[in-house]
């Protein structure tokens, strides 16, 4: 898959660096030292998108294997102290899925991918920000007897290159149901999430000639019953 697109009046943003105090009304005032942004239409704009998948079945373990790699590239016009620039973003995303082909009782995957991201400003070819995201994921899901389930998903995501003392951290879900009903259509079940009490939500954007690192509050470990009808 090749994609990209190319964007004319952009919506870019303009940031003035006030060098003294400046009344920007009567009532507004800009001290010595602050920002002020704008919007601006700038041309220039453009991303590239990227992905290639190749899979194969392994027999000895009646399993699937994906292989796959994305690769994207965003140019975004910026304007900084009346210089234009432009922010670029580079990310590469190798990926390796295991997904089991076993029987429709029994089902598991794993996974991992390394997101590798680099940003850096046209105005500054040094001040770049790089970091690698990886994310591990394994899921279970297992009908046994009486039509009894069971199912666990777990996932670890840790980042490399970061000094903003964000922690490695594992995600833990865990569940288990009745199936009943002809043709086992219904069931109910309880499920804990985050069992480990360590789920936490971050993201890393990119702004007009700044990066912005976000951590955002997350819901703690609950437990929930709840009940499911498919209609086939």
């Amino acid at each position: 898959m090749v994609g990209a697109t190319i964007q004319q009046d952009y919506v870019a943003d303009s940031t003035f660096v006030a060098r003294e105090d400046i009344a920007l009304s009567p009532t507004v005032t800009l001290n010595k030292g602050s920002q002020f942004t704008r919007p601006m239409n700038l041309d220039g704009y453009y991303s590239l998108q990227s992905m290639l998948t190749y899979g194969f079945p392994v027999d000895f373990i009646r399993s699937n294997i994906n292989l796959s790699l994305s690769a994207n590239y965003a140019n975004v016009p910026t304007i900084f102290d009346g210089i234009e620039s432009r922010t670029r973003e580079l990310n590469l995303i190798p990926k390796i899925i295991i997904g089991s082909n076993i029987s429709k009782n029994l089902d598991f995957t794993a996974s991992y991918s390394a997101g590798i991201n680099k940003m850096f400003s046209s105005l500054d070819n040094t001040a770049g920000s790089d970091y690698v995201t990886h994310t591990a994921a394994a899921k279970l899901g297992w009908t046994f007897f009486w039509g009894l389930t069971f199912r666990s998903t777990f996932n670890y995501i840790g980042y490399t290159g970061l000094d903003t003392g964000t922690e490695d951290y594992f995600l833990w879900n865990l569940s288990l149901g009745k199936k009943f009903l002809k043709n086992n259509a219904a069931e109910i079940k309880i499920e804990a999430f985050d069992v480990l009490k360590q789920n936490q939500a971050f993201t890393h954007r990119t702004g007009s000639n700044y990066y912005d690192y976000v951590s955002s509050n997350v819901l703690q470990p609950y437990a929930m019953i709840s009940f499911v009808y498919t209609i086939r």
